[in-house]
């Protein structure tokens, strides 16, 4: 069964997502100002307020031609996250189902593996870029035990040879751009 779910982006949250995509400039709540310096960054930035709430780090560096300062803007999701609460929506419809969640940026993995340990109490495990292969094989073999209820995976990390063939329910929170 294929089924797509949309999600409302709260009203001021919808208004960042709107002016970035419409400006390249957002004031971002709690944070300030939002720029987008190219279209990848703005894809970015949409992609990731589109998941949820964010955090805005910003850095400087030293322009190596100008000598100039040059700020980079970090978007890292956070909670609240829309699209979590409706994957959690999701998986109370099915309960005692064995769920794969998978999404592009491993926060957001991280982020729903702790949501749905807390919130529904259910065994959870990630698998991401820069684990090792021991920690992996660790994630796989227990949820094929039946020891996890859901692994979060980014598919980078859980598309190269991993069966996960236990699971009945994947979860899609984004599609990469990547195909």
């Amino acid at each position: 069964v294929y089924k797509v779910s949309e999600v409302e982006l709260p009203p001021a949250w919808r208004k960042v997502y709107d002016d970035i995509e419409d400006q390249m400039l957002a004031d971002v709540p709690d944070v300030g100002e939002l720029p987008s310096f190219g279209v990848l960054q703005q894809l970015q930035q949409l992609a990731t307020i589109a998941c949820g709430s964010c955090d805005v780090e910003i850095t400087e560096t030293v322009d190596p031609d100008t000598g100039l300062p040059k700020k980079h803007y970090h978007v890292t999701p956070k909670l609240a996250s829309w699209k979590i609460d409706e994957v959690l929506r999701l998986i109370k419809e099915r309960p005692g189902v064995p769920v794969l969640v998978v999404a592009p940026r491993r926060e957001l993995c991280t982020l729903t593996a702790i949501e749905a340990r807390s919130r529904l109490g259910l065994r959870t495990g990630t698998i991401l870029g820069g684990q090792s292969d021991t920690a992996r094989q660790k994630v796989k073999n227990d949820f094929q035990r039946g020891e996890l209820d859901l692994v979060a995976l980014t598919p980078g990390a859980g598309g190269e040879g991993i069966a996960l063939h236990r699971a009945t329910t994947m979860i899609v929170i984004q599609r990469p751009y990547s195909g």
